[in-house]
């Protein structure tokens, strides 16, 4: 079957048995067909996670130019890549979309909001450098705690350079999410205050 056309079920019925012939295009297989195409079982992502084990008034602090804690890696569906000491390989080289959710605050200098820190701002960047390839920021007026998302693509092109997700905001900032035990749920994913997934696009 052409590898450009669609996947369909016939069924022919001769009164007493059904008989089903499954026409699935050349690259759905999950190897490559004619023309190169993967299919959808190859789909490669990892998702990486903090979680607050102790709920305290604060959060967790970053201080300024720190990692951001990556405490669990809960799937990686092909070894995509590896997290050691809040740090990430990649395991491959190729283009991959990184998506980054973070809750965080910072606080006030005195009574005062100052418009020139009182900000979070959040980076994924390979170590050593400033070439922040996802990044997202947003102001924190009154020491709550806000959602920051971002996403991106990159280029990997050496497996052997570490990335991290840092705080690049000019003081420390705090992770803090509800307490899960005033939330109708056990589960920690309910309120991780660091979400990081990962998806290999390919060469």
């Amino acid at each position: 079957m052409d590898a450009n056309a669609r996947a369909k079920v016939i069924d022919t019925f001769d009164g007493n048995t059904h008989k089903l012939d499954f026409y699935i295009p050349q690259g759905f297989d999950g190897v490559k067909g004619e023309k190169g195409d993967i299919g959808p079982n190859l789909i490669e992502i990892a998702y990486i996670a903090t979680f607050i084990d102790t709920f305290t008034g604060n959060g967790i602090e970053v201080k300024e130019m720190e990692d951001l804690p990556l405490t669990r890696k809960e799937i990686d569906t092909k070894n995509t890549v590896t997290v050691e000491n809040n740090k990430i390989k990649f395991t491959k080289t190729g283009h991959f979309k990184v998506f980054f959710k973070v809750n965080a605050y910072v606080k006030k200098d005195g009574v005062d909001f100052d418009a020139t820190k009182g900000f979070v701002a959040i980076g994924f960047k390979p170590n050593g450098t400033d070439n922040i390839y996802v990044g997202g920021s947003t102001w924190t007026t009154d020491e709550v705690s806000r959602e920051i998302t971002a996403q991106g693509i990159l280029a990997i092109v050496d497996t052997n350079t570490e990335y991290s997700l840092v705080n690049l905001s000019k003081k420390s900032i705090y992770l803090k999410t509800p307490d899960l035990k005033n939330i109708n749920s056990n589960s920690y994913f309910v309120n991780s205050p660091v979400l990081i997934t990962i998806e290999y696009l390919g060469n």
